[in-house]
C-alpha cells in the first residue's frame, strides 16, 4: 500500500503541476491540523487559567454575606455600648472585681 502511494507521489513530483499539488496538499494538511489543534489548545488554556477564579455570582454572594455580618457586628457593638452606658457604675466592673477575695487560680469558698 505504501509503495503505491510512494509511486503516485514520485510520479506527481516529476511534473510542475504535481509539485504544486503536493505543496498544496502539505500546506492544506498543516492548515487543517492547526485549525483543529487551536480551539482545543485555547480551551485548555482558558480552563486552566480560570480554574482558580471565583464566579461573579459567588463573589457577589460572599460580598453580601460579609456586608450583613459587618452590619450585625456594628449593631451588636452599638447595643452593647448603649447597655453599658445605662447600667449603674457598680455593675460596670468585671464580676471578679466584685468578689471580696481574689485568687488567680480559682475562686474558693472562704470556709474551706
Amino acid at each position: 500500500m505504501w509503495t503505491i502511494a510512494w509511486n503516485i507521489l514520485v510520479s506527481l513530483a516529476k511534473s510542475k503541476i504535481g509539485r504544486v499539488l503536493i505543496g498544496l496538499a502539505i500546506i492544506g494538511f498543516f492548515y487543517a491540523g492547526f485549525r483543529i489543534w487551536l480551539p482545543i489548545h485555547d480551551a485548555s488554556v482558558a480552563r486552566e487559567a480560570t480554574s482558580q477564579m471565583v464566579t461573579k455570582f459567588e463573589r457577589d454572594t460572599l460580598a453580601s454575606q460579609l456586608t450583613e455580618e459587618r452590619r450585625r457586628a456594628q449593631q451588636a457593638a452599638r447595643i452593647t455600648d448603649e447597655y453599658r452606658k445605662r447600667t449603674h457604675p457598680v455593675y460596670r466592673r468585671r464580676p471578679s472585681d466584685l468578689l471580696p477575695w481574689k485568687t488567680e487560680q480559682s475562686v474558693r469558698h472562704p470556709c474551706y
